[in-house]
């Protein structure tokens, strides 16, 4: 009932109105000009003249129908005339040649297009369908002031049946259209919001980037590094993946949507040094136990600075990724790594994989503390750490795809 009371109102107030007055209007125009045919060929100058009148009035409401901000002035003055001409058909034609049916559709006109006023309406309807019982029932006791032949009678009702059927037909095409041009709307709506929101959520997803680069090279330039470190170990990480996914290693786990996390997520896996003093960060030498302690606090300040800065992201296995490879990268296959000691399979798979491009691209650069090793040098730790560091399975793959490119 809700359902049919919002609708109804939506109808009343919609630019649907304007449409049921011009498809109201061209009807009463294009019948009335058959009629004024009709009553020209049967002679009967007094129904032929009132439908000159009415031809003209339509024809003018018909013009007008674009400058008008409001159709209850013109539509009243249809439901006059309709009113008037059957009446004045009545008195010439008789009961039996009066289209009262027309009475009753022109009650229900007002309804679709009098706007948000109901009432008004209302009288208008209940008028109507008193006026339309009156005339049933005196319609037999009317009788014809000019005579009219059989034939004439038989033409004029079966022209009667005729708009029967073709106002039926137009309401249902009109009920149609509306019903298709609702649908289409909502349809065209709901594409719209999704395009914004996707626009949205792009531009949200590039600041996030931008932020999350900013705040790596940050990190990163106090390590004298110029960025280059988190370029590379992201072109590392997606290497890794892209080629887990081809040999069919942890389906459960990688995927394409992983392997576009991880890519984002690299960059982060170093955020907590920003926490360490640049004494520890950049001493030239080899750390003394108590400043090792103080560089491991990089993984878990990591992972919570990731959680505070994109926590809230509607993404949460991204999340999950970012906090997985900025806390455990540093984790062993043997349990024997920071922060917690897993080992293992426990180690997020994200993890495992920053561990090998981020080790790597530690050998291969040169560091404040020591030289660079060369690539041949750096797959061969790695390939000795195998099982002991590394997870066996990735470092095998990251091996091969090393020297085979």
């Amino acid at each position: 009932m809700d359902f049919l009371k919002n609708f109804l109102r939506k109808l009343v107030t919609h630019q649907y109105a304007k449409l049921f007055y011009t498809f109201t209007i061209a009807f009463a125009l294009a019948y009335h000009a058959v009629y004024l045919c009709v009553f020209y060929a049967l002679d009967v100058k007094p129904m032929y003249i009132f439908n000159i009148f009415s031809v003209l009035l339509f024809t003018t409401l018909l013009l007008i129908t674009n400058k008008l901000k409001s159709f209850v002035l013109p539509i009243s003055i249809f439901y006059v005339e309709v009113l008037t001409h059957q009446l004045w058909a009545g008195y010439y034609l008789g009961g039996n040649a009066c289209f009262h049916y027309l009475i009753l559709l022109s009650g229900i006109v007002p309804m679709l297009t009098f706007e948000s006023r109901i009432g008004l309406a209302s009288i208008f309807s209940l008028f109507t369908m008193v006026v339309f019982a009156y005339l049933e029932t005196m319609a037999p006791n009317l009788q014809a002031q000019q005579a009219i032949p059989a034939g004439a009678l038989y033409t004029i009702r079966a022209t009667n049946i005729f708009v029967v059927v073709l106002i039926n037909i137009g309401t249902l095409l009109c009920y149609t259209y509306m019903i298709w041009h609702k649908k289409y709307s909502l349809e065209a709506s709901i594409q719209q919001k999704e395009i914004q929101v996707a626009l949205q959520s792009k531009k949200l997803l590039d600041y996030q980037n931008k932020m999350i680069i900013s705040l790596a090279n940050l990190v990163e330039n106090r390590d004298t590094d110029t960025g280059e470190h988190i370029r590379r170990t992201s072109s590392y990480v997606e290497l890794i993946s892209r080629a887990a996914i081809k040999n069919g290693l942890y389906p459960e786990t990688i995927d394409e949507t992983f392997v576009q996390h991880i890519v984002r997520a690299a960059p982060l896996h170093d955020v907590g040094k920003i926490l360490v003093s640049d004494d520890v960060l950049k001493k030239p030498s080899s750390l003394t136990p108590e400043e090792f302690e103080e560089i491991k606090i990089h993984t878990k300040e990591g992972g919570r600075i990731v959680s505070e800065i994109i926590g809230d992201n509607e993404d949460k296995e991204f999340v999950q990724i970012a906090h997985d490879v900025a806390t455990y990268h540093h984790e062993r296959w043997d349990g024997k790594g920071y922060p917690t000691g897993i080992k293992g399979d426990a180690i997020p798979i994200s993890a495992r994989i920053m561990a090998l491009a981020d080790v790597f691209d530690a050998l291969i650069s040169p560091r404040c503390y020591k030289k660079n090793f060369t690539k041949e040098k750096a797959l061969s730790i790695i390939e000795e750490e195998s099982g002991t560091h590394f997870d066996p399975t990735l470092a095998e793959l990251f091996v091969k795809l090393q020297k085979s490119a």
